[in-house]
């Protein structure tokens, strides 16, 4: 960062060591590896997108910054805990305020889940994040992790309603069901 080419002055060469506490790991370097990697993120986000893209991953990608539907059909098969519920109950509005920018949390499937079923994370009725962890989740009474990143521009200040919703995709255009909010 200090101006200099690196181009010039950086090694070349087709490996890399990446080393950690733990462990290490070799990843090459070369054109056509960070071409193939490249192809591969693109996948899960859009290389074409704005900022947004980020945010859109997934099937259920699309759904973000829509509202959800008036009349939905309600499910109970999830069951699920929110990470931090208390972050959402004073979301701020000015410079350097507290906004939650990623839902964590635990899964409770009592069935398994469809593979091309996702979860939706909605704020005061907004779809705001993407829960791919639920695709094809088996029942699971310990609980299965989970941890989207949140569109927080879409988020009013205020206490916030948190709830679950799951996007079927099974057919062209999505089934949605509401799973409503958190258990405490």
């Amino acid at each position: 960062m200090d101006g200099k080419d690196l181009s010039s002055s950086c090694p070349q060469r087709a490996n890399r060591t990446v080393r950690w506490p733990d462990g290490k790991f070799t990843v090459s370097t070369t054109f056509s590896s960070l071409l193939k990697r490249v192809k591969y993120y693109d996948k899960w986000i859009d290389a074409d997108s704005d900022v947004d893209g980020i945010y859109r991953s997934g099937l259920s990608g699309s759904l973000l910054g829509t509202s959800v539907p008036a009349s939905p059909a309600a499910t109970r098969s999830i069951p699920w805990r929110l990470n931090l519920a208390q972050n959402y109950q004073s979301i701020g509005w000015g410079r350097l305020s507290p906004v939650p920018a990623r839902a964590s949390g635990l899964l409770f499937p009592s069935k398994r889940m469809c593979r091309r079923c996702e979860g939706l994370i909605a704020i005061n009725d907004k779809f705001v994040g993407v829960v791919s962890e639920l695709a094809g989740a088996q029942p699971n009474k310990e609980g299965i992790y989970f941890s989207s990143s949140l569109m927080t521009r879409l988020m009013e200040p205020g206490p916030a309603t948190v709830e679950l919703w799951i996007a079927n995709w099974t057919k062209k255009t999505p089934t949605l069901q509401r799973v409503g909010p958190a258990r405490k």
